[in-house]
């Protein structure tokens, strides 16, 4: 062999050594975290008046209203943003449903008014992390039911209440 090839080969052996030492410690520590959880919250609507359910309105009669209120707390351990949306359901005798009308209230705030009493969703608003809301639902029979159009009728229900992360 020559002895430019030598030399070469030489001179990487030692660069290679080089780098080894150059990378090798004589001490070292270390210190280890452990025992880390990164656990889910819950998100927890809770409806705080429960003792005054199911909603029960009777006798109603032309003119007359019924109040219903529901206290909803946002009992979640985690805080964020999050929406309460309101979704009815209604069966029953559909000449009495078509005289019933509904305003809804959110913490004092009309969000409908004087709507036919129909199956559906709205997004009534925002609830914060451990605050309670509100919500009012007024339901007036009309005044134009004459007779004896829909006595002993009956609509039956349900109201469900939905917290959302937004």
């Amino acid at each position: 062999m020559s002895k430019k090839i030598l030399l070469s080969i030489l001179v990487i052996v030692v660069a290679i050594g080089l780098v080894g030492v150059g990378t090798y410690a004589l001490w070292s520590d270390t210190a280890t975290s452990a025992g880390n959880v990164f656990a889910s919250g819950t998100f927890d609507l809770s409806l705080e008046n429960s003792a005054a359910l199911p909603v029960v309105a009777y006798p109603m009669y032309p003119g007359a209203r019924a109040d219903y209120k529901f206290d909803l707390k946002n009992a979640s351990n985690v805080d964020v943003p999050a929406e309460l949306v309101m979704d009815g359901t209604w069966t029953g005798d559909a000449g009495l449903k078509e005289h019933l009308t509904a305003d809804v209230y959110f913490d004092g705030v009309l969000k409908l008014d004087d709507v036919a009493l129909t199956d559906g969703e709205m997004v009534l608003g925002d609830l914060a992390k451990g605050a309670t809301k509100t919500v009012e639902i007024q339901i007036t029979m009309s005044d134009a039911v004459s007779g004896t159009d829909h006595m002993e009728a009956a609509i039956s229900g349900a109201v469900t209440f939905t917290l959302n992360q937004h």
